[in-house]
This record gives structure tokens, C-alpha cells and sequence, in this order.
């Protein structure tokens, strides 16, 4: 039966060696080389490698150990330090590369490795490449370094990882396409000069209770119909956004936080068709989520706190879902809609933003914002302006510096909304506004209930009025 998407297989019974002899590096001995000792391993054997530079290339074509004493390296100088083909368990052990060859310090090609606490450096090229058909487990140890990915998963392979540390690759620190497939768990991801994790080519990522800091691009990058899941995990303080998903990218991220990135937290554009549930999304720089370019993603049950600019923007005719999600604060609005937005905006909870709690803007701009919450903002509660249109319905609108509704040159349908306690009007009408003014309970608003001198009243159609 083939693995199942997502979910590379398990990693290969690590005793696998305790009935076979153990063989050992000994340079007055029989087996003076390590590639002696390997050449001479029959399956199950356990090879041990002293303290000291071993030269690789080493191919492992059997299933077998190789066991590190401290200090022991394979150095594959401009060729890799391991190939390997087979079921076999590589544990405490440096390895890397010191030419600047486009070469993989490890390649595994078939069989299912496993490297335990091994160290891997790169130079040129990946630090570990995993093709063809093979399979790899990481468990613990770190890869740093080299000019390209730390890990390169591609064609049909799979790699898990485990309490691992992947750092200062030239490229991404992970990087997996094909149809390869990548599972991680309690690594950290850093410092990387890409993104910290990158799936693209209907490759696959799996990440659970993973930090990702401080990569140059994205610190999870979805592209080109490449999929993902992401659960418990952190992305703080990269570069760029916390997370780009794109070109039809899929990923499903829940439980998860994003912290200071500079740019987004989440970006999401070009079709992309994301879900977001649960996150938290604090302090950014930039926008929390920006979506965009036809992007249709469902963003349901997160919090933002904090953000620089809009907590949520949607541009460039992206219709998402927004619901159940709670904005607190920031130096910017709380959702920002324009450039022919579109999309569902209900059920969500927007308080103290120091902007609009929501910006509509522009021809073409009509989202569906329904049993929304908004509070405390330091300007108007609803802002429609410049030809957006739209529909409102059974909003609450209280306590804010501005209006409650403000529609400037625009034509939105306002109907069944709570709009009390602003200190401009309850609903305020400019430059020939028009749309349709249904029934709205406007309470309390302290420059008065409505304010229709700006509408086009050839053009605004009003339903009995608004209810006092």
C-alpha cells in the first residue's frame, strides 16, 4: 500500500543491528578505513567510528549501524560523505563537506535512514538531499550551513524530523517538491537566507510544535499547488511573513502563533485556498493577514492583537471567509477591504483599533459583513467610501471616536445594525452617497441619529427610515 499524503512512514527499527557483529575502524587493525569496515558489513552488522576525519565518499548499501565515538567525522571533501541505499542507522556522527560542489553532504536514495544526533554541514549545494524513492528520519542533531536548502525532499521522497535544529542554509532551511513529502516535529528552523520552510511543485509539509525565527523570506512558504498542515508550531521575527501561501497553495494551520514578522504574519494570494483556524497573530510590523490576487481562504476563530497596520486587508478580488475571529488594538484598522474585495465578513469582534473597525473602498469593492462586533475604534465604526458597495447587516456598531457608519461617494445596503454610543452620527452621509438605508436602531450617537445632507437622495433608497 503507498504511504499516505502527508504522512511519510515510520522510520525503520533502529535495533536492527543487535544480532550482527560489530565491526571497528582500526588503523593498525584489519579494517583500517571506514569504507573498509562498511565494504566488509554483511546486514545487521554494526560498524563503530573512532575519534578523527574519515573520508567519504561512504555508501551504505546494506542495513546496518554506524556508530560515532566522540569526535568522529566523514568528510566527503568535494563529493558527498554519505549515499546511501539501504535501511540503515547513522548515530553520532559530523558530517560534511568542505568543497563548494553542488553535491548533498548526505543523499539517501532508497531504503528508509535513519540519522541520530548526527551534526551535517554543508558547503555547496543541500546539506541533505532525499530522491528517487527514498526515506529519511532525523532524529535530533542539527544541519547548518551550505549554499542551497539544509534539507532538499524531492520525487518521491519522505522525511521525518524530530527535535532537530536546522540553521544558516544559504537557501531555505527546508525545501521539499515533486511529489516529496515532509514531517516535523519540535525543530526549530532559523537564520536561514530563504524561507524557513518551502513546499512548492505539489510537494507536502507537516509541522507540529515547530519554531521558525528569523529566516530571510517567509518562514512557511506554499506555492505551485503544494499543500500543507501546520499545528502548535511558532513563526516569529522572520524577515518577511510569518507565513506566503500562493499559486494554489493548500495548508490548513490551527493552534499556531505568529509573532513580529515583518511584513504579514499571513499572506495569502493567487488563488490560494488556505484555513486558518484558532492562531494567534500579535505585534507584526506590517499587516496581520493580507489577502489577495482571487485568494479564497476561510479565516475562522484566530486573534489578532497589535498590529501595525490592518489586522486584516483584502485587495485584488480575494472573497474570504472572516469569521469568529477577535481584533484587539493596533496602529492600524481592523479590517480593510478594497481594490474589488469581495468575500464573507461575519461574526467577528473588533475592539479599540485606532483606525475604522472597517474600511470598505472602491468600485467593485461589495463583501457581505453580517453580526459583526464593533467597538472602541478611533475613528468611524463602518467607513464605505469611493465607490464600494455592499451589504451590512445586523452589525453592532457602539463607542467610537468617529460615526458609527460614514459613506463617502459610496452605496452600501445598511440594514438591521445596532449603532449606539459614537461620537459623531449614528449614520453619516457625504459627497452624493447613495445604496440602501433599511431599518437600523440608532441610539445614543452624540452628534445626533443620521446625518443625510451628503446623499444623492435620487439615488438612496430608504425603507421607512431608521428606528430611533
Amino acid at each position: 500500500m503507498p504511504p499516505t499524503r502527508g504522512r511519510p512512514t515510520p522510520a525503520p527499527d533502529a535495533a536492527l543491528a543487535t544480532t550482527g557483529r560489530v565491526l571497528r575502524v582500526e588503523p593498525e587493525g584489519e579494517l583500517r578505513t571506514l569504507a573498509a569496515a562498511v565494504a566488509e558489513a554483511r546486514p545487521g552488522d554494526r560498524v563503530i567510528v573512532p575519534a578523527g576525519v574519515h573520508p567519504g565518499p561512504i555508501e551504505l548499501g546494506v542495513p546496518l549501524i554506524l556508530e560515532g565515538e566522540p569526535g568522529a567525522i566523514i568528510d566527503g571533501a568535494d563529493e558527498n560523505a554519505l549515499r546511501i541505499a539501504a535501511d540503515a542507522v547513522v548515530r553520532r556522527v559530523t558530517l560534511r563537506r568542505t568543497g563548494l560542489r553542488n553535491r548533498y553532504v548526505v543523499r539517501v536514495r532508497a531504503g528508509h535512514a535513519r540519522l541520530e544526533d548526527c551534526t551535517i554541514m554543508g558547503a555547496g549545494g543541500a546539506a541533505v538531499g532525499v530522491t528517487d524513492e527514498g526515506r529519511l528520519t532525523i532524529q535530533g542533531g542539527r544541519i547548518q550551513g551550505g549554499q542551497a536548502a539544509g534539507l532538499f525532499v524531492t520525487d518521491l521522497g519522505q522525511a521525518i524530523l524530530a527535535d532537530c535544529e536546522i540553521q544558516d542554509a544559504g537557501l531555505s532551511g527546508v525545501e521539499v517538491a515533486g511529489q516529496g513529502r515532509v514531517r516535523a516535529r519540535r525543530c526549530q528552523i532559523h537564520d536561514n537566507a530563504g524561507a524557513g520552510v518551502l513546499a512548492r511543485e505539489a510537494g507536502h509539509v507537516d509541522l507540529d510544535g515547530v519554531e521558525v525565527f528569523s529566516n530571510d523570506n517567509a518562514g512557511l512558504s506554499i506555492k505551485d499547488s503544494a499543500s500543507g498542515r501546520v499545528v502548535r508550531s511558532l513563526f516569529r521575527e522572520g524577515r518577511a511573513s510569518g507565513l506566503f501561501v500562493r499559486s494554489r497553495g493548500e495548508v490548513r494551520v490551527e493552534d499556531s502563533r505568529f509573532v513580529q514578522n515583518r511584513l504579514a504574519g499571513v499572506e495569502i494570494g493567487d488563488r490560494a485556498t488556505p484555513v486558518l483556524r484558532r492562531n494567534t497573530l500579535s505585534g507584526g510590523l506590517g499587516t496581520g493577514i493580507f489577502i489577495h490576487d482571487d485568494a479564497k481562504p476561510r479565516i475562522e476563530g484566530n486573534v489578532l492583537q497589535g498590529q501595525a497596520l490592518a489586522a486584516i486587508e483584502v485587495t485584488t478580488r480575494a472573497e474570504p471567509v472572516l469569521r469568529g475571529n477577535r481584533i484587539e488594538g493596533g496602529d492600524g484598522g481592523g479590517i480593510f477591504l478594497h481594490d474589488q474585495a469581495g468575500g464573507l465578513v461575519e461574526d467577528n469582534e473588533i475592539v479599540g483599533t485606532a483606525r475604522a473597525s472597517v474600511l470598505v473602498r472602491d468600485p467593485g469593492t461589495a463583501p457581505r459583513v453580517v453580526r459583526n462586533v464593533l467597538r472602541g475604534g478611533g475613528q468611524s465604526g463602518l467607513h464605505v467610501l469611493q465607490g464600494a458597495a455592499g451589504t451590512y447587516t445586523e452589525n453592532r456598531i457602539t463607542d467610537h471616536r468617529g460615526h458609527g457608519i460614514e459613506v463617502v461617494a459610496a452605496a452600501p445596503s445598511l440594514e438591521g445594525n445596532t449603532v449606539r454610543g459614537n461620537a459623531g452620527y449614528g449614520v453619516a452621509y457625504f459627497e452624493a452617497a447613495a445604496g440602501r438605508l433599511g431599518h437600523n436602531a440608532l441610539e445614543g450617537n452624540a452628534a445626533g441619529t443620521l446625518r443625510l445632507e451628503g446623499a444623492d437622495p435620487a439615488r438612496l433608497e430608504r425603507a421607512d427610515g431608521p428606528t430611533p
